[in-house]
């Protein structure tokens, strides 16, 4: 048989050919991983969606169609994400993920909750193992009958010198009980609650031996029996000692409540602001001594559970020592889901904490996961539990708040406007000082009157190129919301409130003029800021889509147990004028909240340059400006955080809308 040369070059280059049909091919940059085949939204004003992205030590390095990064890139580590919808990963803008954790474990916590702030589910669900119990599945509280039964219930199976802590206690949203007197309408503060001054005699009722601590859904207000106020010790109270003390007394200003009112308020068994605090951190310490393993594991969860809703960055809004040497810790595993930013908060002292938060500060350096960002201060408290300062007061007054025994009017004559806890001085005061170390200063402020306090210590701080943070802002009128743009200040919306209480404010709290505007998203934009929105979590459920949806439809919940008296004065849509675009509050959950941090070169947006942080969706929110009731099905399927992938596990389930 002759040799054919030809033939032999024939077969070589068909080798060849096969060799390079079976290898894919190894021109191009090697990065660690490129997902493709998304519809991937980047949220970046200058570039187009797109279908692939790049990723190199934990950043973007490459955006754009399969083709384009396919013939840029190599990787070993190739995704396929089938068509989802991917986003930046989801930026919280303010909540307490820590609380949320232990708050929403049922063994520590008693629920007396009628919002689903821990995403129970509801009887019915096959999830919903024990449709009987509302530690297990969402039954709300809807009378004041209802959380007495429930610490009834809970007290039964104590010892006496036991403790019973029970959460998410609301007296606005409760419905007309056996013991309210008069006529089916009357629900709230016009029936018995234990805000009506009756407090420690209800709790001792029920036990004067079990020491029963209840914590309000705002955080900002605590009721406690004989029992418990025993051991703490309150100076003014009838178990002061001799060594009594007040470490958290309000911080008032001139002409404000005198912090002897408070005093008389515990003695009644109503434990305001920072003395809320005081009871709320015996309460934290007592529980995390007895069941340390447990809470540390509370706290994965709670991260676990912001990842599986979507946030790659998750923001621990009031933390102190304790919570941030958890994150320290927690942070250095590969298996962190997100990026978390501190705001230190040391209660009235003020400069230690700012020392100790460059402590920790330094102590994270080089930790991607773990950012201490800046200082805590509250203003007031909460407009929903009368804590809130106002400028002109509340519209409804009920005992002990309309009694000038306990709340005498100011030096100008006005009765009882809310609680201040800081005044405008020292909000400069405490600013200049932040700024000193390099901190940004984070606010919470919730009435009008608390609003005009922080705007004016912000205006008369020195200037600063750190931006500083409005946290709720929900009574801001539209000459706050300008002089919030003029400062740069970051401005985040406590969304959800809306929907839960709008109509208890519209109709019992707040009046209908002042509730409608209330969280002004639309005059927000109007006025040119870019905002963040937020739960609040605890308060509220840590849940993007839903959030995304009350911003979009401004609708209120309208409660069975809650009669809606004349829905031309609270409607069910309040405030129509101040909805926002499904895409303008997305902006609120990337490139606009990593704005209010000022990491805005860092996070928010799928570009080269940034950290690698992506929500993937079953379906795109965007497409649903006509109908926004589809946010409801949308499913998380996964997140990236810094590169890095992360599945849920209940990314086929149906999500649990909490409402």
């Amino acid at each position: 048989m002759k040799r054919c040369p030809f033939c032999v070059v024939f077969m070589l280059l068909v080798m060849v050919l096969n060799a390079s049909a079976a290898t894919p091919p190894t021109s191009g940059v090697q990065v660690s991983a490129i997902y493709v085949n998304g519809q991937i939204e980047t949220m970046n004003s200058l570039g187009a969606p797109a279908q692939a992205v790049a990723i190199k030590d934990g950043k973007f390095v490459g955006v754009g169609s399969n083709a384009e990064i396919l013939a840029k890139f190599h990787s070993d580590h190739i995704v396929d994400l089938a068509g989802a919808t991917v986003l930046p990963g989801f930026i919280d803008t303010h909540s307490h993920a820590q609380a949320w954790g232990v708050l929403s474990d049922p063994d520590l916590w008693l629920d007396l909750s009628s919002v689903n702030v821990f995403l129970k589910p509801l009887p019915g669900d096959p999830r919903c193992t024990d449709p009987q119990d509302p530690q297990k599945c969402f039954i709300p509280v809807t009378t004041q009958e209802d959380a007495i039964s429930r610490l009834t219930t809970a007290v039964a199976k104590a010892k006496p010198g036991d403790f019973v802590y029970a959460t998410l206690y609301d007296p606005s949203r409760l419905g007309h009980g056996p013991t309210c007197r008069g006529n089916q309408t009357k629900v709230g503060f016009a029936c018995p609650n234990f805000e009506d001054g009756n407090a420690r005699k209800y709790l001792d009722q029920i036990s004067s031996t079990v020491r029963i601590l209840v914590g309000s859904q705002s955080g900002h207000i605590s009721y406690v029996n004989s029992a418990y106020l025993q051991i703490l010790n309150i100076c003014g109270t009838d178990f002061a000692k001799d060594d009594c003390t007040t470490p958290y007394l309000p911080r008032f200003g001139p002409g404000k409540t005198d912090p002897q009112e408070e005093e008389l308020m515990a003695n009644l068994g109503q434990l305001n602001e920072d003395l809320s605090n005081l009871a709320q951190a015996d309460a934290a310490n007592r529980i995390a001594g007895k069941n340390t393993a447990k809470v540390l594991a509370d706290f994965q969860r709670a991260i676990q559970t912001y990842a599986q809703n979507g946030f790659t960055f998750v923001q621990e809004g009031a933390a102190g020592e304790a919570q941030v040497v958890a994150y320290l810790l927690a942070s250095l595993s590969p298996k962190f889901p997100v990026t978390a930013a501190m705001l230190f908060f040391n209660n009235n002292r003020f400069l230690e904490g700012i020392l100790k938060a460059e402590v920790y500060r330094l102590l994270a350096s080089g930790n991607p996961n773990l950012i201490i960002h800046g200082i805590k201060e509250f203003s007031d408290g909460s407009n929903q539990g009368y804590t809130g300062l106002l400028l002109n007061g509340y519209a409804n007054l009920f005992y002990p708040f309309n009694d000038p025994q306990i709340f005498p009017y100011d030096l100008f004559g006005n009765p009882y406007l809310g609680i201040p806890d800081t005044y405008a001085q020292l909000i400069t005061h405490e600013a200049n000082l932040a700024h000193l170390w390099a901190f940004p200063f984070a606010v919470h402020q919730n009435g009008d009157g608390a609003i005009d306090h922080t705007l004016r210590g912000f205006q008369a701080a020195k200037s600063s190129n750190l931006r500083d943070m409005m946290i709720h802002f929900s009574l801001a009128s539209p000459s706050d919301l300008a002089t919030a743009k003029s400062l740069d200040t970051g401005v985040t919306f406590l969304i959800t409130n809306l929907y839960y209480y709008g109509l208890p404010l519209c109709q019992q709290v707040l009046g209908p003029q002042r509730t409608a505007p209330i969280y002004p998203t639309g005059d927000a934009q109007a006025a040119g800021l870019r905002f963040g929105l937020h739960a609040d979590s605890p308060v509220g459920a840590p849940d993007v889509l839903f959030m995304i949806w009350v911003a979009k439809t401004r609708k209120t919940q309208q409660p069975l147990w809650y009669p809606n008296l004349d829905p031309n004065q609270c409607p069910v849509v309040l405030g129509s004028n101040e909805a926002i675009s499904i895409q303008q509050a997305v902006k609120a959950f990337t490139t606009d909240a990593a704005y209010v941090y000022g990491l805005d070169n860092e996070y928010g947006s799928i570009e080269a340059g940034k950290f690698a942080d992506l929500v993937i969706l079953s379906d795109n929110p965007l497409s649903m400006e006509n109908n926004p009731d589809q946010l409801k099905a949308i499913r998380v399927l996964g997140t990236v955080h810094h590169g890095r992938y992360f599945n849920n596990p209940h990314g086929q389930e149906q999500p649990i809308w909490p409402d």
